[in-house]
């Protein structure tokens, strides 16, 4: 891969290794090994001789440390803070306080090598503001290396220091107004709002991905609303879209609401939880039964959320997630009634899950939630989420029978009653 990297970059000096996690590890052996690339990032960085035993504390507890610490030895020698403090090659570190496979003693000895080595060290921000998994193993580690994905704050000044111009902005932002499609393009006239915004999105940062936001501006999305919108998509990586068309991705990225503009960056950051998670995409599923089983919004404000996904043939799974900022998000900050938040919990949830929705009309005349499920439009009952009682409280999605399935809280073990024969068999599949 290196000999790759140089050979099309036209030499070493044109090239930036990037290490994240245990791949902080193998720049570490090609630097060693003798490469000089202009610089190395290295973020979410674990030492090659502790990083067996931390994982087995982390996921198996004291026992798991311990039968590691007989089994394993170093994954990798030299070790990362060994090649840092003799390399002369430029080196930005970033340290992620808190992080599971660096504990506290670790992550002050990587610092003190790689500091003595002349490597500049930052502290990597925690991202909190994004869907979380509820109970995730390594939660630290995993924010870091997923925060990792995109450009970390600070890392492009140690780029455009160690790669001077290269390409020259002019031919980014051209590259980038060539990466529009054309449908999307015409939309953005020069002279009118969506043009203007598309041309300050792409002066920017024109390593965004130009097709997400063509999207936002033809949608009229707010400059606010598209950057938040766009920091979600570099912070998770743009993989979370490359299944939708452009109809669908136009469509969860509209903001449209009656009581203000939704949240778009939420809808791409809880995409990427059930893409991640073991959950098939309803959308792809006819006979797919969605019943969301309990969900809450607690007093400080998080939403807690689980629900069960049944096929046919009788398999079922159970997934939750936590959001520090979604209910915020939807609400307004508690500005908007709680129906009206309600409403729109429901249609990002539903965007992220690849469910079409729109606004329909309650019979009382106020803004409802539908959702096409099983080929037909059904009004989704939003009056049962939580807020911001904290017990369990079942509601659901409308089940393709054409009916509400209120099933009540049940285990995530339950399975749902055998297919009639003849029923179509659909297996899970993961979309991580």
């Amino acid at each position: 891969m290196w000999r790759e990297a140089v050979a099309r970059a036209g030499g070493p000096d044109r090239v930036v290794v990037r290490g994240v996690s245990l791949g902080t590890l193998a720049a570490a052996l090609l630097i060693d090994d003798g490469a000089r690339p202009a610089g190395v990032v290295l973020a979410a960085p674990v030492l090659g001789r502790t990083v067996s035993p931390h994982f087995a504390r982390a996921t198996h507890g004291a026992w798991g440390e311990t039968l590691a610490r007989v089994a394993f030895g170093p994954v990798t020698t030299p070790d990362l803070d060994e090649v840092l403090a003799r390399t002369d090659v430029p080196v930005a570190l970033w340290l992620l306080p808190g992080d599971e496979l660096l504990p506290d003693d670790d992550r002050a000895t990587l610092r003190r090598a790689a500091e003595a080595g002349g490597a500049r060290v930052r502290i990597q921000e925690r991202v909190t503001e994004d869907d979380e998994p509820d109970d995730l193993p390594l939660a630290e580690h995993v924010r870091a290396t997923f925060s990792a994905r995109a450009m970390l704050a600070g890392e492009r000044a140690f780029l455009e220091e160690w790669l001077p111009d290269r390409p020259p902005r002019h031919e980014r932002v051209w590259a980038f107004l060539c990466g529009v499609p054309p449908a999307l393009l015409e939309r953005c006239a020069p002279g009118t709002p969506s043009g203007e915004l598309l041309a300050t999105l792409a002066r920017e940062d024109p390593g965004d991905d130009p097709r997400v936001a063509a999207t936002l501006a033809a949608a009229g999305v707010g400059a606010a609303q598209a950057r938040i919108a766009l920091e979600t998509t570099r912070r998770w990586g743009t993989s979370v879209l490359d299944d939708l068309d452009g109809d669908a991705l136009a469509a969860m990225l509209d903001p449209a609401d009656p009581d203000g503009p939704l949240p778009v960056g939420r809808v791409v950051a809880c995409r990427n939880f059930q893409r991640a998670s073991s959950l098939p995409p309803p959308a792809s599923h006819g006979d797919l039964d969605v019943v969301v089983r309990w969900l809450a919004v607690r007093p400080d404000g998080s939403t807690t959320l689980a629900l069960s996904v049944s096929l046919p043939d009788g398999w079922s799974v159970a997934h939750s997630w936590r959001s520090a900022g979604l209910w915020a998000a939807v609400s307004d900050n508690g500005r908007l009634p709680p129906e009206a938040s309600r409403r729109r919990l429901m249609r990002v949830l539903l965007r992220a899950w690849g469910i079409p929705e729109r606004v329909g009309r309650a019979p009382d005349g106020r803004p409802s939630c539908e959702a096409l499920l099983g080929g037909a439009w059904g009004r989704v009952a939003t009056e049962r989420i939580t807020v911001p009682d904290a017990r369990s409280r079942a509601w659901s999605l409308p089940s393709p029978r054409g009916r509400d399935t209120d099933r009540g809280p049940a285990p995530s073990s339950a399975r749902t009653p055998p297919a009639a024969p003849g029923a179509p068999r659909t297996r899970p599949h993961s979309t991580g």
